[in-house]
């Protein structure tokens, strides 16, 4: 007992430490690196993000339609023309998760067109969204951040943000990305994606001045919430959906999510949390060691919403769900209506209400 109450002490000061250097570096720290999914989902779970308008006066000699079928080549010539007739390369930009000075540089706006390809969007979208870059970024809302985990060694954390757009009549989200580096290179709105479309019929869309009534067009400056937002996302943005905590997505974007971080663990050995294998194999790492829920006064218990659990009953399961280990006598309700039962529990599968 006195080992754990040390090892708690120990974990706590950790984490106090790194809010310390979170503030210290500028940034608020309600979404930080140490933080499990289940904490960041506690946070981003009741906010909402205002979304922009491209400004299409701003390019209104342009044809910014036909970029569309533009090649990698032909795309970053046209939208690099844009960039410097609006003149938003290298001006500090403001966005109130984030304190330190960063800026869209040309470097940053290349990378961003290498990337636009391997996500939904369009070069027409990317056009557009640069009318509109300021409130875009000032818009944003911080979802993750996470340290270096390439060969960089200048760079010390990554910052991933989600905004949106609303260009003819549909919801666009935009993936950003600010780079913080220790010395050496400026830090920098490195990554900046347009993902795929949502169309505005999937959302409520008048919320509007904080009053939300289905009937009102989608407007400039309306509002809608993350949990709108990210439930909308595309699975085949599944780049963008590693980064969004699973309590927030269906079981086909979960699994497009876990596609992702597979690559990713591959590749740079990152969540390592969800794919390393216990000792008979499986990749489930939180597998227990008896077909049983219960142990001593322990339950392991998974919540889940109502909506959440008639999508994952059509698709046939549950894709890697979160478990939750508590005392029984406590119970674990805040998260769900409803508890799924082990099938060792009742003789069959089971679902069953929290209250």
């Amino acid at each position: 007992m006195k080992a754990a109450v040390n090892n708690h002490a120990k974990s706590s000061a950790v984490k106090q430490d790194t809010k310390k250097s979170a503030t210290e570096s500028g940034t608020k720290f309600s979404i930080t690196e140490d933080m499990s999914e289940q904490e960041r989902y506690e946070e981003l779970k009741d906010k909402s993000i205002v979304i922009s308008k491209p400004d299409m006066s701003k390019v209104s000699d342009i044809d910014i339609k036909a970029y569309k079928n533009l090649s990698i080549k032909e795309a970053k010539k046209s939208i690099r023309r844009i960039a410097e007739m609006l003149g938003i390369h290298n001006v500090n930009c403001k966005n109130s998760n984030i304190k330190f000075d960063f800026a869209f540089s040309k470097g940053s706006l290349d990378t961003s067109l290498n990337h636009q390809r391997e996500y939904g969007g369009s070069y027409t979208d990317y056009a557009e969204m640069l009318t509109c870059l300021d409130k875009l970024v000032e818009n944003a809302e911080l979802i993750e951040v996470h340290k270096n985990y390439k060969d960089n060694e200048y760079l010390k954390n990554t910052f991933v943000l989600i905004s949106a757009i609303n260009n003819d009549g549909n919801i666009t989200p935009v993936q950003l990305e600010v780079k913080e580096y220790d010395k050496g290179q400026s830090n920098s709105l490195y990554l900046n994606v347009v993902l795929s479309k949502i169309k505005e019929s999937a959302v409520v869309k008048g919320e509007h001045n904080g009053n939300a009534d289905i009937s009102n067009p989608l407007v400039a400056d309306s509002a809608i919430s993350l949990s709108q937002l990210f439930a909308n996302v595309n699975p085949t943005d599944k780049r963008f959906l590693k980064y969004v905590p699973d309590n927030f997505l269906s079981a086909e974007q979960i699994e497009a999510k876990r596609e992702a971080q597979k690559i990713d663990y591959n590749k740079y050995g990152r969540y390592a949390e969800v794919f390393e294998n216990n000792k008979d194999g499986s990749d489930n790492k939180f597998s227990l060691s008896e077909p049983v829920e219960e142990k001593g006064n322990l339950i392991a218990v998974h919540n889940i919403y109502t909506d959440k659990l008639v999508k994952s009953l059509k698709l046939g399961g549950f894709p890697m769900p979160s478990i939750a280990v508590t005392k029984a006598d406590m119970g674990h309700e805040n998260y769900g209506e409803f508890a799924p039962l082990h099938a060792s529990l009742q003789g069959l599968g089971a679902v069953a209400p929290v209250k």
